[in-house]
């Protein structure tokens, strides 16, 4: 579903997370992938250079997007949020909005922001570091571990990719929440939850306030057993190439509303970009997150 309000958009998401791909016709009909990487991240764009004019480019789609002309046209501010909803629940709407907040969003001033963690090109992703991650057992708060980042950082980051259907993260860092509740990794590799047995746990990503995830997005059910939604993948996340040392997929999505903004909202929160005051392809990214899961009411 596609509506339009002053120049900007809500759509509904049918999902977030695939397993393959297939070639499709275009058409008003058409269900594929919409990258939301920063623009800095695209090889396209690498490869043939945005311009100015109305020759063909290979700028990305966000950049086209903000850049419509005549300007009245465009977007009314340069942001796109998401909503992910959870199966068998009606609370949350899964939406794409472009250049407003969805109405579920009833108080979007306590949207939290900060700037992405930037590579030595610039920021490619929505990335954010992790200073914090806590389980509570039979009441009793447990700091997790988290050591430095693979870059040798302070403190390991955190990539925000809603087409990643679980949290990876090293085995270390996993170990450390699994094992507050008692529970180690499995002969296979992978965590295994008594499905009786709630994960009560938080994130916090550099300011923000922590982030409470509802225990129903951190397992799901197979053959009687429940598996966690957290994995590792030291493989893929302690190389020098790795793009994070936590990728923060799905599960942790459906618990926040994540705001991707092109430039700096003022100190309300508020996006009042000028289209004279500067380009539309000058980008200063923010990245806006604000935790939608109420933990006692997720434990009730």
């Amino acid at each position: 579903m596609l509506t339009h309000t002053d120049h900007s958009t809500i759509l509904t998401v049918h999902s977030a997370a695939v397993n393959s791909v297939t070639s499709e016709l275009l058409n008003p009909l058409f269900s594929g992938i919409l990258g939301l990487a920063l623009p800095l991240n695209s090889v396209i764009s690498s490869l043939i250079p945005p311009v100015t004019s109305n020759s063909p480019d290979g700028a990305a789609w966000a950049s086209n997007l903000f850049s419509i002309t005549p300007s009245t046209s465009a977007p009314s501010a340069r942001f796109i949020s998401l909503l992910l909803s959870r199966p068998g629940s009606d609370t949350v709407p899964a939406q794409l909005a472009i250049g407003r907040h969805p109405s579920y969003v009833t108080e979007p001033g306590r949207v939290q922001y900060t700037e992405p963690l930037s590579e030595h090109v610039g920021a490619l992703f929505w990335k954010a570091p992790v200073k914090a991650i806590t389980v509570w057992a039979e009441g009793i708060e447990l700091p997790v571990q988290l050591g430095q980042s693979n870059t040798g950082a302070q403190y390991p980051s955190a990539l925000l990719d809603s087409g990643t259907p679980l949290i990876f993260t090293t085995r270390a860092v996993a170990n450390g929440i699994y094992g507050a509740i008692g529970i180690s990794a499995a002969t296979d590799g992978q965590y295994y939850v008594p499905c009786t047995r709630p994960l009560n746990m938080t994130i916090t990503l550099d300011g923000f306030e922590p982030i409470a995830l509802h225990p129903l997005d951190l397992t799901t059910s197979d053959n009687n057993k429940c598996i966690g939604l957290i994995q590792s993948a030291d493989a893929a996340l302690t190389g020098s190439s790795a793009p994070a040392d936590i990728i923060l997929g799905v599960p942790f999505l459906r618990n926040v509303y994540t705001v991707m903004a092109y430039e700096p909202p003022d100190s309300s929160g508020t996006f009042n970009y000028s289209s004279s005051s500067s380009s539309p392809k000058d980008i200063q990214p923010r990245l806006g997150l604000l935790g939608i899961t109420d933990p006692t009411k997720a434990l009730d």
